[in-house]
C-alpha cells in the first residue's frame, strides 16, 4: 500500500515502541494475502545493524531468549567484580582496584547497550538525554579500559616505544570524549569504535615485542605473572574480537547479533580472564 516510514532507536521515547523489546523493533502489518515486503533501513548508529524479521509468537520466544542472555552476561559480570572486590578489601593491591572501577563501567556499558537504562528511565530522563548518557559511558569505559591496560603493561617495564603506545591509546579516547562534548556525536563514536580494535591490537603487539621479563622483575614485584600469562591473555582478546567483528566491518559477511554485541564479548572474556590473573597474582 506504498512506503510507510518506521521510526525506532534511542532517540525514540521507550512507551512509543509498537513491541515492548529492549530490541529497536516494529510492526508489520499483516496483509489479507501474501506479499512481498522491502524494508530500507537507515541508521545514525556507528553499531553494525542486524536486522531480522519474526512472526509474533517466534519474536516472544526470541526476546524471551534474549532476557535470559541479558541477564546471564550481566550476572557473570557482577561476579567476576564481587570476586576481586572481595580479594581487594584483604589485600588492596592497586591492580585489582583498577580492576573493579574498570567492571563498574563495563557493567554500565553492558546495560545501556542492552536497552536497560531505556527501559527503567524512561518515564523519568528524555530519550536525547538517555542516548547521550550511553555515549558518555561507552567512551569512558573505554578510556578507562585502556588506561587499565596501560597500569597492566607498566608492571612489565615496557620499553620507551611500548610506553608511547601505551599512552597514545588512551589518549584517542580523551579525544573522542572531546568531540562528544563538542558536539559531534558520530564522528566520536566512530573514533571510539576504531580505538577499542586499533588499540586492542596495539596492546596485544606492544605485550609481545615491547615488554620485558625475567627474574629481577618478579624480585621488584612479587605479584608480578609470568610474561607468558600476559601475551595469552591478549592473544585471546584480540583473536576473538578480529574473529568474530573484522570480517562483517570490512564487508567479507554479513552482520550478526554475535557480532553487533563483540564488544559485550570482550567485556565478558576479558573480566573472566582477568579475574582468574587477578586470582593467580594473590597466590604468589
Amino acid at each position: 500500500t506504498g512506503a510507510q516510514e518506521r521510526r525506532v532507536g534511542d532517540t525514540v521515547p521507550f512507551s512509543q515502541n509498537e513491541f515492548e523489546s529492549l530490541y529497536h523493533t516494529f510492526v508489520i502489518p499483516a496483509g489479507e494475502a501474501p506479499r512481498s515486503v522491502w524494508l530500507r533501513v537507515v541508521t545514525t548508529s556507528t553499531t553494525l545493524v542486524n536486522v531480522q524479521v519474526f512472526p509474533f509468537r517466534d519474536m516472544q520466544h526470541e526476546e524471551f531468549e534474549s532476557q535470559m542472555a541479558v541477564f546471564l552476561v550481566l550476572a557473570l559480570m557482577s561476579l567476576f567484580l564481587l570476586h576481586v572486590l572481595i580479594s581487594w578489601t584483604i589485600h588492596r593491591d592497586p591492580l585489582e582496584g583498577f580492576f573493579v572501577l574498570r567492571q563498574l563501567f563495563f557493567l554500565g556499558f553492558t546495560a545501556t547497550l542492552f536497552g536497560l537504562h531505556r527501559y527503567l528511565l524512561h518515564e523519568y530522563v528524555s530519550p536525547a538525554h538517555l542516548d547521550a548518557l550511553f555515549s558518555w559511558l561507552v567512551i569512558c569505559a573505554t578510556l578507562v579500559t585502556f588506561l587499565f591496560e596501560r597500569n597492566l603493561l607498566s608492571e612489565y617495564k615496557p620499553n620507551a616505544l611500548g610506553r608511547w603506545i601505551t599512552l597514545a591509546v588512551p589518549l584517542m579516547a580523551v579525544v573522542a570524549l572531546a568531540l562528544l562534548a563538542l558536539g559531534f556525536t558520530h564522528e566520536a563514536l566512530t573514533l571510539n569504535l576504531s580505538t577499542n580494535f586499533i588499540g586492542l591490537l596495539a596492546i596485544t603487539l606492544t605485550s609481545v615485542l615491547f615488554t620485558q621479563s625475567g627474574k629481577t622483575l618478579r624480585e621488584e614485584n612479587p605479584n608480578l605473572l609470568d610474561k607468558r600469562w600476559l601475551i595469552g591473555y591478549y592473544a585471546v582478546i584480540a583473536s576473538t574480537m578480529l574473529l568474530s567483528s573484522m570480517p562483517s566491518l570490512l564487508g567479507l559477511m554479513e552482520g550478526n547479533t554475535y557480532t553487533t554485541n563483540a564488544l559485550v564479548y570482550y567485556a565478558l572474556i576479558s573480566g573472566g580472564l582477568m579475574t582468574v590473573l587477578m586470582q593467580l597474582r594473590t597466590k604468589k
